[in-house]
């Protein structure tokens, strides 16, 4: 009996203390979504605050800690200089309230640790000159995330980065008296995305000399000097929101790609570009002051693919440029849609739209490059365009001529995107869906095509036979086909739509029944029996056949 209550006490001990501990598990979880970073394992110590033992200087607590730990600091602001030498974690508690002031004294925060994390402080208020920031790195590996850098004067950036494989996101970065964000020299696969840049006096994200395998990716970059200034190889920037600055993107050197950005109402040019082999797609650039696109100081084998290019002072400008690809870009209300000085050759110009640019479509006066694409006999859109189209094929009959030379596009397009061409839609058949074998029935049949081609019409009448290819009827016209069925059943009929340049729709289907015969009994049986034996009885096969043949011809037996 003692046994048994002793096993009682223990076991309600520690159910008791089973819901303890699950009271208190999501208390302490809670209690750690102050970050947005991984914390490693490690010593926690804390700066500010009222518990006992905690630090009073963030500096003091860095110096006690080693890898792997973190300094969580509380709200305060905090008048020192900051130096890291230990892959730590510095927490703020709120960015808002727990800042680091520089009270106009030179760098607030060095790191010259690889793998330190760093978020949620307000860093502001240095001062310097050469090689002076907010938060300046000497390492890699590291995540700066969630801060704000702001107010940092002299020639201070915000962030000034030697390093790779860092992490820079989520941060806000403001009022900074040179640069937002730098990479000088020779720092590669970096990360720079969502952060808020703006009001920085010489430009938002820079990169300097030869930075490669960097990724720009979804910052908004709004009045500032230089909005993102790029000079390196292989580096991606994507998915930008750059907006009021003094220019837009400029970017100097080989195999990178500017792609997906929002560029708009920036006071010189949208994209500014020199080297080779970069490409420059799927872009909105709109209302910028100077040019929307620019190529400069020589380059070859560049793409300028899916832009939206309108209201800029020129769409496109190319000089001393070869061997460009230009296309699929809508080009619309600027002063001229495309501009290649006389220093460019070899540059292919085709399926672009260039709508109501104000003073010319285009402008080349080298007589070196190519304005369709001579292997598609398909050149461009050109709302000014005057010619015709006789034969319905959706290129115009004369060629149109570029300004300021003998250039012409062979193959215009006489309506946009005439390029795109979009397959008829699914047919809509109509007609009786019951009856009797051996009896004409009539149906329906219409498609309309999304581009206006006309259309052909194939008609499977589900029993092994069909109309074949007929046509080209006018789009949405309804045509009008007849067939008998020989042998009782249910059949699926199917037709589908082609235009005049081979692309084809979906089955259309309508299910029809036949399930009487027409004629005398006897032949009825006859039927059934042929049906059944279909190899038997070749005689009464002839017979059949034969009354069959003067029934649909109108002879009688």
């Amino acid at each position: 009996m003692q046994t048994q209550s002793l096993f009682r006490k223990c076991l309600a001990v520690g159910i008791i203390l089973l819901f303890i501990g699950t009271c208190i598990i999501p208390v302490t979880t809670q209690g750690n979504k102050k970050s947005s970073i991984s914390i490693s394992r490690g010593n926690w110590l804390y700066v500010g605050g009222n518990g006992p033992g905690n630090f009073t200087k963030i500096q003091d607590a860095v110096d006690n800690a080693t890898g792997g730990d973190t300094v969580f600091v509380f709200n305060g602001t905090y008048y020192e200089n900051v130096i890291i030498n230990q892959s730590i974690n510095l927490i703020g508690e709120n960015r808002n309230t727990t800042i680091i002031d520089g009270g106009g004294i030179d760098n607030r925060v060095y790191i010259y640790a690889d793998k330190v994390n760093i978020s949620g402080f307000s860093i502001q208020n240095s001062i310097g000159y050469y090689d002076a920031a907010g938060l300046r790195i000497l390492s890699s590996h590291n995540t700066i995330s969630d801060n704000i850098i702001r107010n940092n004067a002299g020639l201070s950036d915000g962030i000034r980065l030697f390093g790779e494989y860092n992490k820079i996101f989520n941060n806000t970065i403001t009022n900074n008296n040179d640069v937002g964000i730098r990479l000088p020299g020779f720092s590669g696969n970096n990360t720079v995305s969502g952060n808020i840049i703006s009001n920085n006096s010489y430009g938002s994200i820079m990169l300097d000399e030869c930075d490669n395998n960097n990724i720009i990716i979804r910052n908004t970059v709004t009045n500032n000097g230089n909005g993102i200034w790029v000079m390196g190889d292989s580096n991606i920037i994507s998915a930008n929101t750059v907006i009021n600055n003094q220019g837009g993107i400029n970017l100097g050197g080989n195999i990178n790609t500017i792609l997906g950005n929002t560029i708009t109402s920036n006071n010189g040019f949208g994209i500014s570009v020199y080297g080779y082999n970069n490409t420059i797609s799927g872009n909105a650039v709109m209302n910028n002051n100077y040019e929307g696109i620019m190529f400069d100081y020589g380059g070859d084998y560049n793409n300028i693919i899916n832009n939206t290019i309108t209201n800029n002072g020129d769409g496109i400008f190319l000089s001393i440029i070869t061997n460009t690809i230009i296309s699929d870009n809508t080009i619309s209300d600027n002063n001229c849609g495309i501009w290649l000085t006389d220093y460019c050759a070899q540059t292919i110009i085709y399926h672009n739209n260039l709508l109501n640019n104000k003073e010319i479509s285009a402008h080349d006066a080298s007589g070196n490059n190519t304005w369709c694409n001579a292997l598609l006999h398909e050149g461009n859109y050109w709302s000014d365009y005057t010619g015709n189209d006789t034969n319905g094929d959706g290129i115009g009959d004369t060629p149109y001529n570029i300004s300021d030379g003998s250039n012409q596009d062979l193959f215009p397009f006489m309506k946009p995107n005439g390029w795109l061409n979009q397959p008829p839609k699914t047919p809509a058949l109509t007609g009786k869906t019951n009856g009797k074998v051996r009896i004409s029935y009539t149906f329906i049949i219409v498609a309309t095509d999304p581009d206006d081609n006309k259309v052909y019409y194939f008609i499977d009448w589900g029993d092994s036979t069909n109309s074949g290819w007929i046509g080209p009827y006018i789009s949405g016209f309804a045509i009008i086909q007849s067939h008998a069925w020989t042998t009782k059943g249910t059949y699926t009929i199917k037709a589908k739509a082609k235009d005049v340049y081979g692309n084809e729709s979906g089955w259309g289907t309508l299910q029809v029944t036949m399930p009487l015969s027409y004629g005398p009994p006897h032949f009825r049986f006859f039927e059934w029996l042929l049906q059944r034996f279909p190899n038997a009885f070749p005689i009464l096969r002839h017979l059949t056949e034969v009354k069959n043949s003067q029934k649909s011809t109108g002879e009688v037996i």
